[in-house]
């Protein structure tokens, strides 16, 4: 990188920085407007290391019927799924 450690030392410790890392602040502040059974929280890795099942997992949350739901994420092919 181009910049001194210091550089990305002075952002982490920014106000700006904590602020938007205060996940539980935050997901509070969502649970003031909405039931907790209206979230759905998905844990970054498991996106990572199982984005199919992930993936059934939003689709069904969001009201998909478990049957359709898992007929829809099995036609998708694997790069349909995933980030790369």
């Amino acid at each position: 990188s181009s910049q001194p450690d210091s550089y990305y030392l002075d952002r982490l410790r920014s106000e700006t920085h904590s602020s938007r890392s205060d996940y539980a602040t935050h997901l509070g502040n969502w649970f003031t407007h909405y039931p907790c059974e209206n979230i759905l929280i998905v844990d970054y890795r498991d996106i990572e290391n199982n984005p199919r099942d992930v993936l059934l997992k939003i689709v069904m949350h969001i009201g998909v019927e478990e049957k359709e739901a898992k007929a829809y994420v099995e036609k998708l092919t694997d790069e349909d799924v995933t980030q790369e």
